[in-house]
């Protein structure tokens, strides 16, 4: 008989597995963790009819935090950042860093029209947001683009290109704010606070 202690290799086989699903950085789950997620949403709104709200949140002048105070400003802010945004989410919400400076949100089981005031929130809690490093302040903000997953709209390659599109309409209408896709209209503006900066 051979006793072998696999004790190590199974903690070992744990940190690979979570390396592989998370962002080292902010710790939030990763593009692979959240491609998975989505497929699994995608899943449930056809199968189900359940219907769940995708998220693409993308900073505000996040380059010139890097550019002018270096890559560990970058890095820490990004590390803040997340575990404010996370500090709005329900339990079942689901934060991903898709890479740089692009986030994504799932909100399962949740109209639009319920995700908004969460999405203002967390709007409103980044462009306020003031990162102090070596002395200086640095203040970013968010465009954010909102689309529904529902029974009618359960393509992946669909909701990712309308959270993409309504994303960049939240950037060309004056960034810091959010803009929910309208599938048969002009994509709708969120409603930002006066004090938003440009």
């Amino acid at each position: 008989m051979v006793i072998q202690d696999v004790s190590e290799s199974r903690k070992l086989m744990k940190r690979l597995s979570y390396s592989a699903l998370h962002d080292t950085l902010t710790r939030l789950p990763n593009r692979a963790s959240f491609e998975h997620q989505l497929k699994r949403l995608l899943y449930d709104a056809a199968e189900h009819q359940h219907r769940h709200v995708l998220v693409f949140i993308d900073l505000d002048r996040f380059k010139a935090v890097n550019d002018s105070a270096g890559h560990a400003a970058g890095d820490a802010l990004l590390r803040e950042l997340s575990d404010l945004m996370q500090h709005h989410l329900r339990s079942s919400d689901f934060l991903a860093r898709l890479g740089g400076d692009e986030f994504a949100l799932l909100m399962p089981d949740c109209q639009v029209e319920q995700a908004c005031e969460v999405i203002q929130h967390i709007v409103t809690t980044v462009n306020d947001y003031r990162f102090q490093w070596l002395g200086r302040l640095y203040q970013v903000g968010a465009s954010v683009g909102v689309t529904q997953i529902s029974p009618d709209n359960c393509q992946s390659s669909d909701v990712l290109s309308q959270a993409d599109i309504a994303c960049c309409n939240a950037k060309r209408s004056g960034r810091g704010r959010y803009v929910v896709y309208e599938q048969h209209r002009l994509p709708l503006a969120g409603i930002i606070r006066a004090s938003t900066p440009r």
